[in-house]
């Protein structure tokens, strides 16, 4: 009987310290993310710059959008909910260093484009509000 209850700890330790491996993977990739999202879309200071990006940044993968005022949007996102790291992460930059961070799932580009194209707004201040209250971004930085 003491072997089994020793197996069972021995056991439920190991179970501890995968689990704990896997969700450290998962921080660890979304903070990776984050990061790079943020260095990539610091580099951006117009709409227009986004087209402008390197290829290794996958700039066809930034959504875009420019509001009636001149201001403008730029979002970078990733949906890993189906892989091993099991992370969401989206960012949106409006330039002059601000960010808003949401681990709002967007399903892939397409869904980026359309739940972030739907947001109805004449600015950018007025589209990242639209954000916070509907799919939960908060500022970043």
């Amino acid at each position: 009987m003491k072997h089994i209850l020793k197996l069972a700890a021995y056991t439920f330790g190991f179970l501890v310290l995968l689990a704990g491996a896997y969700i450290y993977s998962a921080v660890n990739q979304r903070r990776k993310f984050i990061e790079e999202s943020v260095g990539i879309l610091s580099m951006v200071n117009a709409a227009e710059d986004v087209a402008k990006l390197e290829p290794e940044f996958h700039p066809e993968f930034i959504w875009v959008r420019k509001f009636k005022d001149g201001s403008w949007a730029a979002a970078r996102a990733l949906d890993e909910e189906e892989t091993d790291y099991g992370f969401t992460a989206a960012l949106i930059y409006t330039g002059g260093g601000k960010f808003w961070l949401s681990s709002h799932g967007f399903c892939g580009f397409e869904g980026v484009e359309g739940e972030l194209g739907a947001i109805k707004a004449e600015s950018a201040a007025e589209f990242v509000a639209g954000a916070e209250a509907g799919l939960g971004f908060e500022r970043y930085r």
